[in-house]
């Protein structure tokens, strides 16, 4: 069975309190998109726009680009260390 590792501190770190719960629903959902399809940590942007997890997922995706949680990269989004 897949799995996703995330550090049990996540939901007290200030960027994701700054970002918001939707935006935090977000990246959880991608980062398991991101495992499950190999990407290493790309997201295209109509994978991100399709999500139905939230209401508005691009402009979430840009609050999570602003606290620095995922790039802009060419054709998408890119989960930022997620490699690491």
């Amino acid at each position: 069975m897949p799995w996703i590792r995330l550090d049990d501190n996540i939901a007290d770190h200030p960027k994701i309190l700054h970002a918001g719960p939707l935006a935090f629903a977000l990246h959880v959902a991608m980062i398991c998109h991101a495992n499950r399809f190999l990407t290493d940590g790309f997201l295209s942007t109509a994978m991100v726009k399709a999500n139905r997890n939230v209401v508005q997922p691009l402009k979430l995706a840009e609050r999570l680009v602003a606290e620095g949680l995922w790039e802009r990269v060419p054709d998408g989004f890119h989960i930022h260390d997620y490699t690491t």
